[in-house]
């Protein structure tokens, strides 16, 4: 019997993909303000990848949220790191040099 480790419900599929984009888009915000100093706070490509990293980790809270209403456990990890990285992009957002 074979156990497969991807979502197989929607709202898992949604899930991941939110979480997948969230990663994606921390991992840019990291490497552009490290390697290329793209850290001036009134920079408009960081506050786009904030923003995109803001939505992606509202959409991880709510289907985080909705999986937990529905007594599934797993789901509580990307609601617990779409919290942290929700504050993170509002800190990114708003830093003013």
């Amino acid at each position: 019997m074979r156990t497969s480790i991807l979502p197989k419900t929607p709202l898992g599929k949604w899930s991941i993909g939110f979480f997948v984009a969230l990663i994606i888009i921390y991992i840019s915000i990291l490497i552009l303000e490290g390697v290329f100093g793209m850290a001036e706070p009134k920079s408009v490509t960081r506050t786009i990848l904030a923003t995109a990293l803001a939505i992606s980790s509202i959409g991880s809270i709510v289907t985080g949220f909705i999986g937990v209403l529905r007594k599934r456990p797993i789901f509580f990890v990307p609601l617990l790191i779409g919290i942290f990285v929700l504050i993170q992009s509002l800190g990114f957002m708003f830093t003013w040099g």
